[in-house]
């Protein structure tokens, strides 16, 4: 019963369209919203997380959204300074590949 509780409170929090559920032209191009592990949750209430933390340069802000204590992760949305799809893609690809992202998606 908690892990439903925590997805729905993820998905609450993210906003249904951003992970699938919606139209797909309604996706912004400019920002990717991802969900960190545990291992960030110093560095995302310090809030130290930087483009270098991704290792991405195409990186304007990064927006803290919330630390969900009962699954020990967060919500980041990391807007982009070149944007379009194909980057949102791009970005979407590579934060995926990083040890400490749950999951990225468009926004």
């Amino acid at each position: 019963m908690k892990k439903i509780a925590a997805l729905l409170a993820i998905l609450l929090a993210f906003g249904m369209s951003g992970f699938g559920c919606g139209e797909e032209e309604d996706i912004y191009t400019d920002r990717v919203k991802i969900i960190v592990d545990a291992q960030m949750k110093e560095a995302y209430d310090n809030k130290t997380i930087t483009a270098e933390t991704f290792g991405w340069d195409n990186i304007e802000r990064i927006q803290y959204v919330c630390w969900f204590e009962n699954t020990e992760r967060g919500a980041l949305t990391v807007f982009l300074k070149r944007t379009g799809r194909r980057r949102v893609e791009q970005a979407i690809a590579h934060f995926e590949t990083l040890d400490f992202v749950v999951r990225a998606a468009p926004a």
